[in-house]
């Protein structure tokens, strides 16, 4: 690997620590509520950049060149959904397409009514919305009241 592709790395990876910080600790981050406002945090050691990046190439699914291509992320959710801390015991890097489906907007459940009035309760939007050949954009303005069906479907969060 070339020196420049190391600086890349390091940079790419110190951009994943702060972003992580960012949204657990930085009330005025637009997703903090999602994170730091639900109890999500780093492990002590990992409020040190040096420690995270010894740490980060141990964790399952790195690769340097995924790290420089954006191709993976580091995700606390897909080996326990009730993980409340980033560490290295509980995090893995997964392809983009799969941490999509853990995140916590897309993640709240809700009743689907087809065209034919069959009904089916869902986890993840956007799955939900390829499946089903409908646009995850327009099942959210459904949700949140804006639009009332999308392609004869009708939509309800579940409490």
């Amino acid at each position: 690997m070339i020196k420049s592709d190391k600086a890349k790395i390091r940079r790419k990876i110190y951009m994943i620590w702060w972003h992580i910080k960012d949204r657990c600790y930085n009330e005025n981050n637009p997703r903090y509520s999602l994170y730091g406002g639900r109890g999500v945090t780093l492990c002590e050691e990992w409020h040190c950049f040096d420690r995270f990046i010894d740490d980060i190439k141990q964790i399952q699914g790195y690769s340097d060149f995924d790290i420089l291509n954006g191709n993976i992320h580091l995700d606390k959710d897909s080996l326990d959904m009730n993980n409340k801390i980033y560490c290295k015991e509980k995090c893995i890097f997964i392809p983009i397409e799969l941490n999509n489906k853990f995140k916590p907007n897309q993640m709240k459940p809700f009743k689907a009514i087809s065209p034919n009035g069959d009904e089916f309760v869902v986890y993840n939007r956007s799955e939900f919305a390829r499946d089903n050949n409908l646009r995850q954009s327009t099942i959210s303005d459904c949700l949140s009241g804006r639009v009332k069906k999308h392609k004869g479907w009708s939509f309800t969060l579940i409490k």
